[in-house]
C-alpha cells in the first residue's frame, strides 16, 4: 500500500487515522523504503512513529506491505 500524505489529505482524511484503520486489522507492517536503517518487520502501532519521515519530506511517501502474524 502507498502512503502518501497529501493525497490523504485530499481525501480529507488524516495519517493518523489510516493507521489507526490500518492498526484494527494487520498485527506488521514493512516499509519498502530501501534507504532506511532499522528492523525490516515492525507492530502496526509502531506505524505513526516509523513513518513520520514521510510528513517531513515534501510530497514524501512511502509503500508499505502489511500483514498479520499469529
Amino acid at each position: 500500500m502507498e502512503i502518501y500524505p497529501p493525497l490523504l489529505a485530499e481525501r480529507q482524511l488524516r495519517t493518523d487515522d489510516l493507521y489507526e484503520m490500518l492498526g484494527r486489522h494487520f498485527t506488521h507492517f514493512i516499509d519498502l523504503n530501501r534507504q532506511l536503517a532499522g528492523p525490516r518487520v515492525r507492530p502496526a502501532a509502531e506505524m505513526p512513529a516509523a513513518l513520520a519521515y514521510i510528513m517531513d519530506a515534501t510530497g514524501g511517501r512511502t509503500d508499505v506491505l502489511l500483514f498479520s502474524m499469529a
